[in-house]
């Protein structure tokens, strides 16, 4: 059976290495595939138990939200939160509060609502930092890598060197040296074999386990963003909207309610002061006129005595139902005037809550963006180093290998020719077209390889400067938006403000108004002083009457001439009943002018109010649309700047990627080369 392809020359004879045969070959390839086995288990084992400690913590916060439901969380918030705190593993409790820092309650405290994304919080950075984002794990395959191209090339050196190419030594010396040789090449390309082999299988575990954490991960975040929804700065304008249509509507209703309240109060007023004086006219005055006249020379002062005290006592009636009429409206518009100086106060408050509440998610934003935009930095100007001393190590080890082995060439060419110069002509002449054949492949391959790194060199150092000038453009970018941001949070206060200051010069018309209602219950009052003042000229003269009437009595004697007096006081009776009405005309007539006041001053208050509705409406749906523009232009500027980003990353990515695959492949060609240069001396 041919066992020249069998599988198991694939593997190192570990008996020499444990013999302690420190010159042989098989013992240099068992110490390589040793180390090997050594840094891809320990590797492994260290990528296992971060896979376990991740999974650990995500199974954590699983558990803590197992079997709970939007309408749960409420009551439940601080239990969750004291378990978190409580766990001896202090980053759960610490993520966690963090998490609920950034929650808020619903208007009712019914639901709980979340102001940033659960991917923010709970992330490959935060569950799973010692796998997923483990520099020293993502570069063990190319420590692999590396470890199996080292040990090719100590291979290759260590063949070469035992040939002997002296003039003395024999066919035998020259055949064991070539054998040797053949032998390095074996451990050279066995320790290749192994490096990439090891590179790819770890590589294969490993992403297998940050696949299965990213997959709890995103499962977590799904789970975390159904049971808290996100309540975002649109929602919150919405809800500004309906706050400004409520309160618009409200202030509608209480200007028509006032007016309506108003206009109802003097209604009622002035029919209780006409109906009033009627009644006390035709009750009081009608039947003591009458019985007057019927019995003027039998019973006058009693019935000129009945007759005033009932008209002073119904005027006197009439005027402190009217004066309590007047306070309870004053009351009531004050009242009504002090409710809505609450509820605009209330709603300055509402809209100021609503502002302070943008400005700290918008400050959140731009926080956050920024911290983002110097994490990125930082990783690319850590990946920009170590690519840079990888590849500056990969060119001065590959230029002094070559610039040695190409010494060592020509020195053995010109051994070479010396010594097989008269016996082995044939020989000499073959190995010497070997010797110039390699020499000028690998003077040319050299050239190459120096002119590729060039390249590569100039490329990095282009990719570098861009990177710099794509940072520079960015961070001045984010200044910008930074510095609109700003400009755009004093617009928005110095709205506010304006607003503000037309609710108090609302609040101190509206005082005014309520002045002038006290002024015109003032007024009324005075008119009921004079009602008071006017039943007391009444009164003298009633006095005066029935002094004279007493007289008369006495006087029976001049019937005539009494008769006469009484005739002439009559008269003075109806002049000062003359002067009565003209007196309760001009009360009427400021009665009157007092409601035109009072609805003059309820118009004002009227017209005041709709002009205030017309300007908080427009201002309102100003500040709505400017604040929506805002956030339109922000969300695309944000949307460009990370699609430019992602874009540029993903085309260095695909030039690095491209520039190692160009690496790797003139790597094998290199090698072989090398093989087949040997094995056509050979």
């Amino acid at each position: 059976m041919n066992e020249a392809f069998s599988l198991w020359k694939l593997f190192p004879d570990f008996k020499e290495f444990f013999a302690g045969n420190l010159h042989s070959a098989e013992w240099l390839t068992a110490l390589f595939i040793l180390g090997l086995l050594a840094v891809f288990i320990v590797s492994l084992f260290y990528a296992f138990t971060k896979c376990i400690s991740s999974a650990r913590h995500i199974r954590f916060y699983k558990q803590l939200l197992q079997d709970l439901t939007q309408e749960q969380l409420a009551s439940r918030q601080r239990e969750l939160t004291q378990k978190c705190l409580s766990n001896k593993r202090k980053e759960y409790g610490r993520l966690w509060k963090e998490f609920d820092e950034t929650l808020v309650f619903s208007p009712d405290g019914s639901r709980i609502f979340n102001t940033l994304d659960a991917a923010h919080f709970f992330n490959t950075g935060s569950l799973s930092k010692g796998l997923s984002e483990n520099r020293l794990l993502a570069a063990v395959p190319g420590f692999l890598t590396a470890i199996g191209v080292i040990g090719t090339f100590v291979g290759l050196t260590m063949g070469l060197g035992t040939l002997e190419l002296r003039q003395e030594v024999g066919v035998d010396a020259l055949r064991q040296g070539i054998g040797n040789m053949i032998s390095g090449a074996s451990v050279a390309f066995l320790t290749s074999v192994w490096g990439v082999s090891s590179s790819v299988l770890f590589n294969f575990f490993e992403k297998l386990m940050e696949r299965y954490v990213r997959k709890e991960i995103t499962l977590l975040q799904n789970r975390i963003d159904y049971l808290y929804p996100r309540i975002g700065p649109e929602q919150s304008l919405v809800k500004i909207a309906d706050y400004n249509r409520i309160s618009t509507e409200t202030l509608q209703g209480l200007a028509e309610k006032i007016g309506d309240r108003f206009q109802e109060a003097i209604t009622q007023t002035t029919d209780s002061i006409r109906t009033g004086l009627e009644d006390s006219l035709n009750k009081i005055m009608a039947p003591a006129i009458e019985y007057l006249v019927a019995n003027a020379h039998q019973s006058s002062q009693q019935a000129l005595e009945s007759l005033l005290n009932r008209f002073l006592e119904g005027v006197g009636e009439a005027g402190n139902a009217q004066r309590q009429i007047m306070e309870a409206s004053s009351k009531d518009v004050q009242a009504t005037i002090g409710t809505l100086g609450k509820q605009m106060h209330t709603f300055i408050s509402s809209i100021e809550e609503q502002a302070q509440k943008i400005r700290d998610e918008s400050r959140i934003s731009q926080e956050t963006l920024v911290s983002q935009l110097q994490e990125r930095e930082k990783l690319q100007e850590v990946h920009q180093q170590q690519l840079e001393a990888k590849f500056r190590s990969m060119v001065d080890g590959l230029a002094e290998k070559l610039d040695k082995h190409q010494r060592q060439s020509e020195e053995r060419d010109q051994t070479r020719a010396a010594v097989f110069e008269k016996q082995l002509q044939e020989m000499v002449t073959k190995s010497n077209q070997v010797i110039e054949l390699i020499g000028g492949q690998l003077t040319s391959q050299i050239e190459k390889e120096k002119e590729l790194h060039d390249q590569r060199y100039q490329m990095l150092t282009d990719n570098v400067a861009g990177f710099e000038r794509t940072q520079t453009d960015l961070i001045a970018k984010v200044e910008s938006l930074i510095s609109l941001q700003e400009n755009q949070s004093k617009l928005i206060n110095k709205g506010l403000s304006e607003l503000l200051e037309k609710f108090r010069h609302v609040a101190e018309e509206n005082t005014a108004v309520g002045k002038g209602m006290v002024e015109s219950s003032k007024q009324m009052q005075s008119v009921s002083s004079q009602l008071g003042l006017m039943a007391t000229v009444i009164r003298k003269v009633t006095e005066k009457l029935s002094k004279d009437i007493g007289e008369a009595a006495e006087l029976t004697a001049n019937l005539a001439e009494e008769n006469h007096m009484v005739s002439q006081d009559l008269r003075e009776l109806l002049e000062g009943c003359q002067q009565l009405t003209k007196a309760m005309d001009v009360v009427v007539t400021k009665l009157s002018g007092a409601t035109e006041s009072a609805e003059r001053g309820f118009a004002a208050v009227h017209k005041h109010l709709d002009e205030f509705k017309k300007s908080l409406t427009n201002h309102v749906a100003e500040l709505d649309g400017y604040i929506q523009n805002l956030l339109k232009n922000y969300a695309g500027q944000v949307e460009g700047q990370t699609r430019e980003r992602l874009n540029i990353w993903n085309e260095q990515t695909n030039e690095y990627i491209s520039l190692m695959t160009n690496a790797v492949k003139a790597l094998n060609d290199v090698v072989d080369e090398l093989e087949t240069k040997i094995g056509g001396h050979a």
